[in-house]
């Protein structure tokens, strides 16, 4: 059987032109950012959208003793409204917080409560206490000395201080937090201390960067899969 060398040349060349496909798709999934969801009222934007839900992993601490792991946190944003809160017109937003145990499954916490209300003109931003201890999300551009300030109004705290991109919370239990942001607007880091010792620390799951490379890289990876099968199945037709 005699190769002809003009078609040789051709499919090594879709060959390439296959691989350089493969290799711009992974490229392109580790290096372009993910464009986080958000919804925006007036000029007030929170950075979420309704039913999106984020969930951050806990572990519990305790001297002298292995940390308790496998427990989580899902906050789930139930609705996002525009309507008036201690007179001012706010972006108001009712959510969900539920935790996780390994032995008990998921349970909630608060179900479809108010979690904040806010104004960035009349620099305005409520947590509801009664419900929420955490500023899971804040609306953004961030604003931590509004936060800290928010975090204030609750009956249990002492003082609140702004340090970076962290807000350090002392309260009337002996318990100390620290609230570090990320530029979105998400608590990437909790850290609870009772006298001075750790006790508990909240991460986030699905960061920037890991959402990026997730989403991306499934996305990519079915692509070079679909772009793989295309080059193969014409190879073949064409040696044919």
């Amino acid at each position: 059987m005699v190769t002809n060398p003009i078609k040789g040349r051709i499919m090594k060349n879709y060959f390439k032109i296959g691989i350089f496909c493969l290799v711009y798709l992974i490229t392109f999934s580790t290096i372009t950012p993910i464009v986080l969801s958000a919804t925006t009222i007036g000029d007030t934007t929170f950075p979420s959208d309704i039913g999106k839900k984020h969930i951050w992993n806990l572990t519990a601490y305790s001297f002298g003793e292995t940390p308790l792991k496998g427990i989580k946190y899902r906050f789930t944003v139930d609705s996002i409204t525009q309507g008036v809160h201690m007179t001012v017109d706010s972006l108001i937003v009712n959510a969900t917080t539920e935790y996780y145990h390994p032995a008990l499954g998921w349970n909630y916490f608060f179900n479809n409560s108010l979690y904040l209300a806010a104004n960035r003109t009349q620099n305005y931003l409520y947590f509801d206490y009664d419900n929420y201890v955490i500023p899971y999300i804040i609306p953004t551009p961030i604003n931590l000395t509004l936060v800290a300030e928010a975090l204030a109004a609750f009956p249990s705290t002492i003082s609140c201080s702004v340090d970076g991109n962290t807000i350090i919370v002392n309260s009337t239990d002996g318990v100390d937090e620290k609230f570090t942001f990320n530029s979105n607007g998400f608590v990437s880091v909790a850290l609870g201390y009772e006298y001075g010792e750790l006790i508990t620390k909240l991460v986030l799951v699905g960061g920037k960067e890991e959402i990026s490379f997730g989403i991306y890289f499934i996305i990519s990876t079915f692509l070079s899969i679909a772009a793989t099968t295309i080059f193969v199945k014409n190879r073949k037709l064409k040696v044919k």
